[in-house]
């Protein structure tokens, strides 16, 4: 009788166990009212991040964003229901423009082929596109896509886009930046020819971007 008793209650003690564990699996289970309330919170937050992107192979997103994304997905796996969409990839045209003009910049043979390597007098160049995204979405810039770019640094010759993303009053605006370098004179004041460097002539230059909707 008590080897049938402890038996019983054994196996109550195991039920119980069982049953409590499951209950705070349960309650650590994520809930989509508060993953929804992040989501709209951050659609509707002030946000501006600016970064140097180097490596054209991987695409850029804010940290916004990139949290966005992340909730949407955790929604979509609860709910069943996607909701989030890839439009593009999309193309604008940049506007090539003059930003300075006879700066001493060292230019390696490297660079400019045609040319020795040591300072030359030059222009600086900038290409830039700005464009306006649906309210809601998260810009990305397509960067394994694009046929050229410059510097995302013309002081420092990082090659690369500089990228800007901000949401606000004034809409949620994804901005693009590269620049290039004309070489005019050498350090003598004679005049060389040689292409801008660090891909050429940027005029016309295309970048290219997609959006995720929400």
């Amino acid at each position: 009788m008590k080897r049938l008793f402890f038996t019983a209650l054994t196996a109550a003690v195991l039920s119980m166990t069982i049953s409590c564990s499951k209950d705070n699996k349960e309650t650590a289970a994520p809930d989509v009212a508060t993953l929804r309330e992040e989501l709209n919170r951050l659609s509707v937050t002030p946000a501006k991040e600016t970064a140097v992107v180097t490596d054209m192979s991987k695409s850029f997103m804010t940290k916004i964003d990139t949290r966005k994304l992340e909730l949407l997905k955790q929604i979509n796996k609860l709910t069943g229901v996607h909701t989030m969409g890839l439009v593009g990839p999309l193309t604008v045209t940049g506007t090539l423009r003059k930003i300075a003009t006879d700066q001493r910049i060292f230019v390696s043979n490297t660079e400019a082929p045609t040319l020795a390597s040591g300072t030359y007098i030059c222009d600086v160049y900038t290409v830039y596109a700005e464009v306006t995204l649906p309210a809601n979405s998260a810009g990305i810039c397509n960067y394994d896509q694009m046929a050229r770019y410059g510097y995302s640094n013309w002081t420092t010759k990082l090659r690369g886009v500089l990228v800007n993303q901000a949401t606000g009053p004034t809409g949620n605006i994804l901005a693009l930046t590269t620049y290039s370098v004309l070489v005019k004179y050498n350090i003598l004041g004679q005049q060389v020819s040689a292409p801008a460097i660090p891909a050429g002539d940027l005029t016309g230059l295309q970048f290219v971007y997609s959006y995720f909707e929400f």
